[in-house]
């Protein structure tokens, strides 16, 4: 899958990580029989492998069960907001959209057994922090539920942010991005 970004809004992969890091809930698309499948799922920089993100989905999802052996692309987006043609120093624009949006491709791979112990910990970690509790509380009493989880590796890193050149001026005069 391709993200339509023009050379001029292109950006690098520490910046496509950043927005990642930043908006953790991600739209994951995979191709299944006949449809494409969508979850949303938050996915997080693995510490120990660079560009591969960790999270997971519950087995009772169907998604989990077209996810393993084909790529997937997990979309990211951030800040956005309207641009108005009366922001323009020039006639003629028409109203547009700013944004921040990271695209990673790659294929998921199961993660099972202490892996996944340690995976689910890891979030709820990031999102609790010392009230997660230890692993063994964690397992105990939230991760039984949680099934199944994923490891984007391989990820190709994109963003784009849209922005047409000839509202530059505009929007550092009036203070709008």
């Amino acid at each position: 899958m391709s993200l339509y970004c023009p050379a001029a809004f292109a950006a690098d992969a520490d910046y496509a990580r950043q927005v990642m890091a930043d908006n953790p809930l991600a739209t994951l698309i995979t191709q299944g029989a006949g449809e494409p499948w969508l979850s949303h799922v938050v996915l997080l920089p693995d510490p120990c492998e660079a560009d591969c993100l960790l999270g997971h989905l519950a087995r009772a999802n169907g998604h989990a069960a077209v996810l393993f052996g084909q790529d997937s692309v997990a979309v990211f987006t951030g800040a956005h907001g309207y641009v108005s043609p009366r922001w323009y120093e020039s006639d003629g624009m028409v109203p547009t959209w700013n944004y921040r949006v990271a695209h990673a491709h790659g294929r998921a791979e199961a993660v099972e057994g202490e892996a996944l112990s340690a995976l689910l910990q890891q979030l709820a970690l990031q999102f609790e922090g010392a009230a997660a509790g230890t692993a063994a509380h964690c397992r105990r009493r939230l991760w039984p539920p949680c099934s199944a989880a994923l490891s984007a590796s391989g990820c190709a890193c994109s963003a784009g942010m849209s922005r047409p050149s000839s509202a530059k001026t505009a929007c550092r005069r009036t203070g709008k991005a």
